[in-house]
């Protein structure tokens, strides 16, 4: 099923906005991206200081430019939030984390979060194309992300050094799609299946992970939305 009129927020200014861009170009998906410039705390903790609740009416009140006002007075059949889970962030809790996820789980509505673990990154974290056979194994830990290391880690070890030009060949969006889907499944203790699974579940497995073994697993989920939108697409 096609819809029009996507609203893709997404929390940095770089990475985020240059795979999500690609993404939907390379599906043909036409949406608008907007970047929020702070992580999912900060965001969910100005919208909670309103009543209303309302994700559009909050990104209007913060913009300064009256000409991009108009944005969020549209009508958007999908909103989508992508942001990072940073749990080396002081405002993380596994409560709090929870609570946002419930509140962000419908696209059509308040906006479904997609959360990338440990952020944005983790979709360029392979060192094989177009399949790395050992990323259903990559976890960082959560002294290595108060380190500020992740990055770097990823920088030495990945394979792919041009978002545009590496996401814009359909067969390697679909495999690392396919790749990041298998290993979510396996997260969640189920069989693979061409839809993700539920996102309150991939952030309970990596909770737990997190919980048990100061780790959590290397997952991009926001790539999920090629799926959620038409899992047709990677057929």
């Amino acid at each position: 099923m096609s819809r029009n009129n996507i609203l893709v927020l997404v929390e940095g200014e770089k990475l985020d906005v240059q795979l999500m861009k690609q993404l939907l170009s390379t599906y043909n998906i036409k949406g608008r991206i907007i970047s929020y410039k702070t992580n999912i705390y900060a965001l969910y903790n100005a919208l909670s200081k309103d009543e209303n609740l309302d994700i559009l009416m909050h990104l209007r009140s913060r913009e300064k430019d009256e000409n991009k006002k108009q944005i969020f007075n549209e009508h958007y059949a999908d909103k989508l939030l992508i942001f990072d889970l940073d749990p080396q962030d002081n405002s993380f809790s596994s409560e709090r984390i929870r609570e946002i996820a419930t509140f962000f789980n419908n696209s059509a509505e308040n906006g479904q979060l997609y959360i990338n673990y440990p952020m944005i990154e983790a979709v360029k974290h392979v060192k094989y194309v177009p399949i790395d056979p050992h990323y259903i194994e990559y976890t960082v830990s959560l002294e290595e992300l108060r380190a500020g290391e992740y990055k770097e880690r990823v920088a030495a070890e990945s394979v792919i050094k041009s978002i545009k030009t590496f996401f814009s060949d359909k067969g390697n969006c679909n495999a690392i799609i396919r790749q990041n889907l298998e290993k979510a499944w396996f997260m969640v203790g189920g069989a693979a299946e061409l839809l993700p699974p539920n996102q309150a579940a991939i952030l309970q497995s990596q909770l737990d992970k997190l919980s048990a073994t100061a780790c959590i697993a290397v997952l991009c989920t926001c790539i999920f939305y090629i799926l959620d939108y038409n899992p047709q697409l990677i057929l």
